[in-house]
């Protein structure tokens, strides 16, 4: 004999299987969510040393005299990159000077400053942003 089920519901079945695939689903978004917030962070660090870099090389910028003259200087990182701990190197290069062995022969005006910003310590991460500058 085959009997008919009239009651409507769900089974005590049922109602497990839609549980588990709910907290499948459920754990699945979180671990998406974990993993976009802390991306979403290393960039939000990363262009915040990006801007410091460029302020550092806004700053130099109008320092530069004719002929170049390299240099290298560690400048604080601005308090507005909210990069605690960073840290930043500028360098002034002269990538168009002539030598003849270590003898220089003509002292070029274009200066190229690269600006270097590290952060994140332990695991430290860098930016690096160059101009070049003629006077």
């Amino acid at each position: 004999m085959i009997s008919q089920r009239h009651d409507a519901g769900f089974t005590a079945v049922e109602l497990l299987v839609s549980i588990m695939v709910g907290v499948l689903l459920l754990s699945a978004s979180y671990q998406l969510y974990s993993v976009a917030l802390s991306s979403s962070g290393d960039a939000q660090r990363r262009t915040q040393a990006s801007m410091a870099a460029y302020d550092l090389l806004r700053s130099r910028q109008p320092s530069i005299g004719t002929p170049c003259a390299a240099s290298t200087t560690t400048p604080a990182v601005p308090s507005s990159a909210n990069l605690p701990g960073a840290t930043a190197t500028v360098v002034a290069t002269c990538p168009y000077n002539e030598y003849s062995g270590a003898t220089l022969i003509r002292a070029s005006s274009v200066t190229l400053l690269t600006a270097t910003v590290s952060y994140d310590s332990p695991n430290t991460k860098q930016v690096s942003r160059a101009i070049a500058i003629l006077p």
